[in-house]
């Protein structure tokens, strides 16, 4: 999924060079075309000549006409030749502004991630069946910016960044900078085990935790991330309820002390986390049963 952007910029501007050569093309073959049309005119004078000196005034006014009519056809494939040939320049020259404004809009511009635009491009193309979604948020940074300024900041993003980007598979999984501090990440499953997708966010978790961060100012931080990992979006209604649980689990994170990973990771000894949209659909579904026992005191 995370190549679609790449696809579509390479059909989009496949297409438009095609379109540009072959008008190109054209208007080549039109200049040469020319240019045995005016041999022939010149030919054709020659003729004239011969005739004016003892032929007939009918068959010298009859190819006086032609004259004009092969000079008109001259002139008129020379202007449709150069203005074919300026239209596949404009179209190149366009096609390449499109595809680097393309690239503009999909990208952070701190820290070269691909950002939420990205993500509109590719989120009908993802199953999330063969996926896992990541959303991970860097602990208590409001104080760096507060404290080191904002400078500071963007220097933790752009580090923190870097590290979550080495941790992921470059052709499996992609990184989405959300907003903020707050980032998302899509981990292709590859018949991994629930459990083994929860040891490599640990271990990204970690990571981060043992990274020294150098500021602006040489002065060096030990940043901490807490995430809400989502193991089964398929099981969500759609892709932004998947991530609304990712979130709330990310909340989960945030309020049992930070530095943490909160998955929707079930067996027969932990509470099921439902989403809000997730309890409402059960319920309109009436896939959900209650049972009342009344309490009677003595």
């Amino acid at each position: 999924p995370h190549l679609i952007i790449k696809r579509k910029e390479s059909t989009l501007k496949n297409k438009n060079n095609l379109f540009s050569i072959f008008l190109f093309v054209i208007s080549i073959i039109m200049l040469v075309f020319i240019a045995f049309t005016q041999n022939e005119i010149h030919i054709t004078s020659e003729k004239m000549n011969e005739i004016y000196m003892g032929d007939t005034y009918e068959k010298l006014e009859q190819l006086n006409k032609t004259q004009t009519v092969l000079t008109l056809n001259r002139y008129t494939n020379l202007v449709t030749a150069v203005i074919l040939l300026i239209f596949s320049i404009i179209i190149y020259k366009k096609d390449k502004i499109n595809t680097e404004n393309l690239k503009k809009a999909t990208k952070d511009n701190l820290t070269g991630l691909n950002n939420r635009h990205y993500f509109s491009y590719i989120e009908k193309n993802i199953d999330l069946h063969k996926y896992v979604i990541v959303l991970c948020d860097i602990d208590f940074f409001k104080r760096i910016n507060d404290i080191y300024t904002h400078d500071a900041g963007d220097e933790v993003l752009k580090q923190i960044s870097k590290k979550l980007e080495d941790n992921l598979r470059e052709n499996n999984d992609f990184i989405i900078r959300w907003g903020g501090e707050e980032f998302l990440l899509l981990l292709k499953k590859d018949k991994l085990q629930d459990e083994k997708i929860i040891d490599i966010i640990e271990r990204i978790r970690e990571d981060i935790a043992s990274t020294r961060i150098t500021l602006p100012n040489k002065e060096i931080v030990n940043l901490t991330m807490s995430f809400g990992l989502n193991l089964r979006p398929y099981e969500n209604k759609n892709f932004e309820d998947a991530i609304n649980l990712s979130d709330e689990l990310l909340y989960k994170a945030k309020n049992s002390g930070r530095n943490r990973v909160e998955s929707s990771h079930y067996d027969d000894n932990t509470t099921t986390v439902l989403s809000i949209s997730k309890i409402r659909d059960i319920l309109e579904s009436n896939d959900v049963h209650l049972n009342y026992y009344p309490v009677v005191s003595k």
